[in-house]
């Protein structure tokens, strides 16, 4: 089992955001956008 980490770490664009929850050692997150977000942010978040 994996406990999600939900965080408004500070960023400034999707990939910067993963990157940040990757170095935290996050494997698993609380998504930052909900299912109305357009399919390009959605796939922007990298993760």
């Amino acid at each position: 089992m994996r406990i999600g980490l939900s965080s408004s770490l500070t960023h400034e664009t999707p990939e910067q955001w993963a990157e940040q929850m990757a170095q935290l050692g996050c494997r698993s997150v609380v998504f930052p956008v909900d299912h109305t977000a357009p399919d390009k942010l959605v796939d922007a978040q990298g993760f």
